[in-house]
């Protein structure tokens, strides 16, 4: 009973502002600790971003998943880009498992099954449209790897 009235809750619409709003969320949190961070140590913001290697590949994460939320919010307005947003959440599943962001990968991944139960839209979104998305994945996609690799090393 419990799990078919969760079951019910859970529409497409409201994954989908549940994993845009833990995008929007997990920077401004972290943004504050290190602020918190930097006001405790008496050094500033950007000192402490460029002297601890980890700080530095966290704020570079942070700043992605904030590229993440840009572009679920912008292909979910329109109709017409029902499935590009399709391919959108497929990358951003993988991005999330790439930079070992479990929940976010969970939150994508429920919003994914999500949306197989949803009807798509006839329309094909715009070629502007379908040229700033891929070069923002790209962009994403780039930066993403660049994170995990400077992590190994790092780590290594």
């Amino acid at each position: 009973m419990i799990l078919t009235k969760a079951m019910n809750w859970l529409t497409p619409n409201r994954i989908k502002h549940v994993v845009i709003g833990y995008w929007l969320l997990l920077p401004v949190l972290f943004y504050s600790f290190v602020l918190l961070f930097a006001f405790n140590s008496q050094s500033s913001f950007t000192t402490l971003i460029a002297e601890v290697p980890s700080l530095t590949l966290t704020f570079l994460l942070t700043c992605l998943m904030l590229l993440l939320a840009f572009l679920m919010y912008t292909l979910s307005k329109d109709q017409n880009n029902q499935q590009l947003l399709k391919r959108f959440v497929i990358f951003a599943l993988v991005q999330q498992v790439a930079t070992a962001n479990l929940i976010g990968a969970a939150l994508v991944f429920a919003y994914f099954k999500s949306m197989k139960h949803q009807p798509i839209a006839a329309g094909v979104a715009t070629t502007k449209t379908q040229f700033e998305s891929y070069l923002l994945m790209g962009l994403i996609g780039l930066l993403s790897i660049l994170v995990v690799a400077l992590t190994l090393i790092t780590n290594f």
